[in-house]
């Protein structure tokens, strides 16, 4: 069964800087699971891999990543989103 991960996290900062800050989050990420990053635009990018598609997009006033991981990977969905949470929380806090 595929799970989805879905991470929300609120910020007050210069859009600006939050964009630097993601690509330094997902450039971790990406690193750590082989996952390709591409930047759509300044504030939206697409998240792929083998079994992982998704997306992140900066907002007005938050940053929201959301993955779809297909059954092979899916028992990774847990530890994916904790790493999300912790790397997005301490970066955009």
């Amino acid at each position: 069964m595929a799970k989805n991960v879905h991470v929300e996290q609120p910020f007050t900062m210069d859009p600006v800087d939050v964009k630097t800050k993601m690509a330094t989050v997902l450039a971790d990420m990406a690193s750590k699971y082989g996952l390709s990053i591409d930047w759509q635009s300044d504030t939206k990018v697409t998240i792929k891999r083998s079994g992982v598609k998704g997306w992140a997009e900066i907002g007005q006033g938050s940053v929201v990543v959301d993955l779809n991981l297909s059954f092979p990977v899916s028992a990774m969905a847990g530890k994916v989103k904790e790493q999300l949470e912790h790397k997005m929380s301490k970066e955009l806090s």
